[in-house]
């Protein structure tokens, strides 16, 4: 019986470390990684509120816009907002539609001889999540005069 009772208790244990060992790993898309002229100050990113609604389609926001005052910034992580100066800002967004929580890598480059803002944005999703949310990913950029905004973007599903 004693024998019977240690079988037991090693078979309970032997379940417990199969399945500990074997359950599955939660997808963890990762950091929001931004490169190029996106504006950071400090060690805080810059961060967009929008106080409008506005269709996802790409955006280019100057203070001639007409959406520009439906916008704030802060510099210090969200701590305080102030009004965009359009004078030394502008603003640009590339939304996208995604499936899951996701990290973004966002890409801003600026090309003179074309006189292009190229704003690429790869979200990494995860491939168990379901629903659908736009993100609109906005990015702070220093202004420019007579440049066109191109956006690209790709998910990639982890």
């Amino acid at each position: 019986m004693k024998s019977f009772k240690s079988l037991i208790v090693l078979g309970l244990f032997g379940m417990i470390i199969l399945v500990s060992s074997s359950s599955c790993k939660k997808c963890q898309p990762g950091d929001d990684v931004n490169i190029g002229i996106i504006d950071v100050v400090g060690d805080h990113e810059v961060i967009i509120y929008r106080n409008i609604g506005l269709p996802p389609t790409p955006y280019y926001i100057t203070g001639s816009h007409p959406s520009a005052d439906g916008f704030q910034v802060s510099f210090d992580g969200g701590v305080t907002k102030q009004a965009i100066n359009y004078n030394q800002y502008q603003l640009i967004g590339n939304p996208m539609t995604i499936h899951c929580e996701a990290a973004f890598d966002r890409t801003v480059t600026k090309n003179s001889l074309s006189n292009t803002i190229n704003y690429h944005v790869v979200a990494r999703t995860c491939s168990e999540c379901e629903g659908e949310y736009v993100v609109d990913n906005w990015a702070l950029i220093n202004a420019v005069s007579g440049y066109t905004l191109i956006v690209t973007n790709e998910e990639i599903v982890e």
